[in-house]
C-alpha cells in the first residue's frame, strides 16, 4: 500500500507514516517512548491532594517555628496541630 494511500486510510499525515515506515524497516519498537519530566510520586505523603501533603509539611513547619521561637503555645495549638 503506498504511504499516502496508508495517510489517508488511518487520517494522520504523510509524514507520520513515514516516520513509522522508517522505524519499522531499521527495527524498531513503534510502542511510545517514555516521556520526558520528572518520574511519578510514589510517596502517598507528597502527592497533590494528600491530606498529610503540602498542607501539613506547611503547618508543621509553622508550628516547628513558633515553638522554636520561644511563642507560648496553647494545649488547643497543639491539639489541632500536633506536637512538633
Amino acid at each position: 500500500m503506498p504511504k499516502i494511500q496508508a495517510a489517508k486510510t488511518f487520517g494522520v499525515g504523510i509524514s507520520s507514516v513515514k516516520r513509522y515506515a522508517s522505524k519499522v524497516e531499521r527495527g524498531e519498537s513503534l510502542a511510545p517512548n517514555k516521556s520526558p519530566g520528572s518520574g511519578a510520586v510514589t510517596d502517598p505523603a507528597r502527592r497533590r491532594g494528600s491530606p498529610s501533603g503540602s498542607a501539613g509539611r506547611r503547618r508543621r513547619r509553622l508550628l516547628l517555628s513558633l515553638f522554636n521561637s520561644g511563642a507560648d503555645l496553647s494545649s488547643w495549638t497543639i491539639l489541632v496541630c500536633g506536637r512538633p
